[in-house]
């Protein structure tokens, strides 16, 4: 398994090295030329600034300045339609535009106003320009199903990350105020990405980038694709989210903002669920106290050794053995249990600027973000229960029957820098980086009914800290060719690392007699009093190479085609230690009248069983650790093209071929177990635009998509959840999700800024190939109107 992943990774500089230089020769012979004129205002004739001048079937486009003029260079020699768009004005179009090799063709406009007869008010708001317009017509020409919403649209919603951006977004539903779900389908089945490149989840038991870590300050827009296209990576069937950030501010500007909220079942509670020693604190610093004291670390003391001078030493020796188990264990923080506690308030701050400046006589554009967030959530009648099927009564049986009392305090930041760097008119630099940090700290406490022993009341307390970090760096180079009918090369190349520490995770479940009120702890069915440190860091390398080479063919038609490569290889190191309290009594009953300070240094002594011998009342065990190793590496490679096979109609094949290798070495406490999953898929796809009229289409989309195990699901390591009360065992035979999307769209663009659509209607047959197993069929029909807000 590492041999091949070395090998892989040698050939990559060497094919890097290629790439970077790289873009497709165009097809010879085809000139260029030029357009320019002027959009003018029916009735007064005046020049109307900042109407979107676009020659259609093309990419190519431009904006008119205070006059009214514009120019449009590096237009293929033919005959093209312009569109004239502005928020305010009708659409108009100018057929029959004849451009000719190296020369300049005139083209002129007149918009008409349009009028609303309208009742009197008054407005007081800051202008804004005409981004969303210009956004809906981008995505009216888009090669796939797309929504996109721009910076414009951020400050009149009020969003201040990307999360609020995307509750705006119909189809998406934001949950947690976090991950976002593209059409209902699961985390497994959707994809994040920054300006086009993987970002890793910093939460190992997501897939999906928590969305409010970017600041709405540095994004230029938020595009979400229901459909795939070749030249995006095939691991996505619910959606993909792209955030791309601004790499030149339109002005220098800071924004400084601040708030706070309030909910009266969570915040300014003097009766908070947490422990003590527990809480994020303001930055998450000062957690020391969380890790493994020094004299545990590696193999950690001898504690077998010292029970056993317990049983056999004299009295002078075991009450030293004693003397030193009690002092080794109360290294750790005793409390084990869950205590009351106050809250706070709410608080989230956010501070954003940039501006433009010249380097080397060259444009240089900075901008940066810092957002800050605090918040407190707390729920004191939730319910934990847990039902067993019965094969011969054909029913469910109640095993456990919890009620939940739960305090969460969640403090996240991040900080974003870009970068964006002019060479020459046709080629840009930009470089972005991204550091964000996310610490939950939860208390849980659950009392009720075990059915293994009805004759005690059941109660659990789980002390959970997790710790959360992600640093990402991107590169983007992004170079246009005149001279090659303005064919573009894009190479994009990431790094990224990502963290998650859970450092002391303590568990703590034991029986109370409600008649003698005697605590006791019952292996036979009841967990040990456990602490756990778990550790995941994961490192990833991003590289993308897009080629589009513009050309025209019969009836002088534009047309486009498109092929680039893709690399990804991700290392992830899991790690897990476990401590767990014993008693030579097998627990029986437990000395102390207060379990939820189990670790306190009162509760280790010498006693004597029932037998007579002499044994400590508590110990502390460091059991065999559990850690995994896995690496992924997927190459891909694809090639599309976008064709007017008629005046009105685009058809825009493509396939993409990938190959996804994994591999896995695992220890289940002390288990060794090794896997590898090696599999190439071919990933067709294909796109039919039909223009039903200038400001109407009707879209219908084909393709094969995958969705990969995560590390954690292929891993043949068990991970208790006790949180959650569950147990995830990874299964080392999974194999890819092959899945078939079918969609079809109807969408009608009345005037700039508006749209009428029928949202979705998709088909999604999803089939996971070791079982064969066919997956629910998911339909889904929605309809969706967009207008400018005022």
């Amino acid at each position: 398994m590492n041999n091949g992943h070395r090998s892989a990774a040698r050939r990559l500089g060497l094919v890097l090295l290629w790439l970077a230089f790289m873009v497709g020769a165009p097809p010879q012979g085809y000139g260029q030329g030029s357009i320019s004129g002027t959009a003018r205002e029916s009735g007064a004739g005046q020049g109307i600034p900042g109407v979107t001048v676009a020659v259609r079937g093309t990419t190519l486009a431009a904006r008119s300045g205070n006059n009214g003029s514009y120019q449009i260079s590096g237009v293929p020699a033919g005959t093209h339609i312009l569109l004239f768009t502005k928020e305010g004005y009708q659409r108009s179009s100018v057929t029959n535009v004849k451009v000719v090799s190296g020369q300049t063709t005139p083209a002129s406009a007149t918009l008409n106003p349009e009028y609303y007869t309208m009742e009197t008010y008054e407005v007081i708001a800051d202008p804004f320009g005409d981004q969303s317009a210009e956004l809906l017509f981008e995505r009216q020409l888009d090669i796939g199903l797309v929504d996109a919403i721009g910076s414009e649209f951020f400050e009149r919603a009020g969003a201040s990350d990307a999360a609020e951006i995307l509750t705006k977004v119909t189809g998406a539903s934001v949950v947690g105020g976090k991950y976002v779900v593209i059409r209902g389908l699961g985390d497994r089945y959707g994809g994040t990405t920054l300006n086009g490149m993987i970002v890793p989840s910093s939460d190992p038991d997501k897939k999906t980038v928590q969305m409010d870590i970017f600041p709405s300050g540095v994004i230029d827009s938020v595009v979400t694709s229901k459909t795939f296209t070749p030249d995006v990576t095939g691991s996505f069937t619910g959606g993909l989210v792209d955030v791309r950030t601004k790499a030149f501010p339109e002005e220098s500007f800071i924004k400084v903002s601040m708030g706070t909220s309030f909910n009266g079942n969570a915040n300014l509670r003097d009766d908070f669920l947490t422990y003590d020693g527990g809480g994020t604190g303001p930055f998450g610093d000062g957690f020391g106290a969380r890790e493994v004291p020094a004299e545990w670390k590696g193999d950690g003391p001898d504690i077998l050794g010292l029970e056993n001078t317990i049983r056999r030493g004299s009295d002078a020796q075991k009450q030293a053995a004693m003397d030193e188990v009690q002092r080794l264990a109360t290294q750790f923080p005793s409390a084990m249990g869950t205590s009351r506690g106050s809250s706070g308030l709410n608080q989230k701050y956010s501070i954003i600027g940039g501006g433009n400046t010249e380097l080397f006589g060259k444009r240089l554009g900075v901008l940066g973000g810092f957002n800050y967030a605090r918040t407190y959530s707390f729920a004191d009648d939730a319910q934990q229960n847990r039902f067993n099927a019965s094969a011969p009564t054909q029913s469910l049986d109640s095993r456990q029957l919890y009620d939940e009392v739960q305090g969460s305090q969640n403090l996240g930041y991040s900080a974003v820098a870009n970068l964006g760097y002019e060479l020459n008119d046709n080629h840009t630099l930009s470089f972005v980086a991204l550091h964000v940090r996310d610490l939950q700290d939860s208390a849980v406490f659950r009392v009720g009914e075990n059915q293994q022993e009805r004759s005690l009341r059941s109660e659990r307390h789980v002390l959970q800290f997790t710790d959360r970090a992600l640093n990402t760096l991107q590169f983007e180079s992004e170079k246009i060719f005149p001279e090659l009918n303005d064919a573009k090369n894009e190479f994009k190349v990431s790094y990224s690392e990502t963290k998650q520490s859970q450092p002391d995770l303590r568990f703590l479940e034991y029986g109370v007699n409600p008649d003698s009120g005697n605590i006791s702890i019952l292996p036979s069915f009841m967990l040990e009093p456990s602490r756990i440190f778990r550790s995941i860091e994961e490192s990833n390398v991003n590289v993308l190479v897009h080629n589009t080479i513009p050309f025209t063919w019969w009836r002088d038609l534009e047309n486009q085609i498109k092929f680039g490569f893709a690399f990804e290889d991700s290392v992830r190191d899991f790690t897990e230690e476990r401590f767990t309290y014993n008693s030579g009594n097998n627990y029986g009953v437990l000395n102390t009248s207060d379990p939820v300070d189990l670790g306190a240094p009162e509760n280790f002594f010498l006693t004597a069983d029932r037998f007579g011998s002499t044994r400590p009342t508590l110990t502390l065990r460091k059991n065999a650790q559990s850690f995994y190793r896995g690496e992924q590496t997927v190459w891909g490679g694809y090639l599309m093209g976008d064709f007017r096979v008629w005046d009105r109609w685009r058809l825009i094949p493509g396939v993409r071929y990938e190959t996804t290798l994994i591999g896995i070495a695992a220890n289940n406490r002390s288990i060794v177990s090794e896997s590898e999953l090696n599999e190439a898929n071919l990933l067709p796809a294909a796109s039919l635009v039909y223009e039903m009229s200038d400001d109407m289409n009707l879209r219908f989309a084909f393709g094969k998509t995958i969705a990969r195990p995560t590390f954690k699901e292929i891993a043949a390591v068990t991970i208790e959840d006790f949180t959650n009360n569950l147990l995830f065992t990874g299964n080392p035979d999974l194999q890819l999700t092959e899945a078939t999307n079918l969609d079809l769209r109807w969408e009608w663009f009345p005037q700039p800024g508006y749209i009428l659509a029928d949202r979705d209607d998709t088909f999604h047959l999803c089939v996971n190939q070791p079982l064969g197993r066919v997956h629910p069929i998911i339909l889904q029909t929605r309809f969706s109107a967009t207008m400018p807000s005022c």
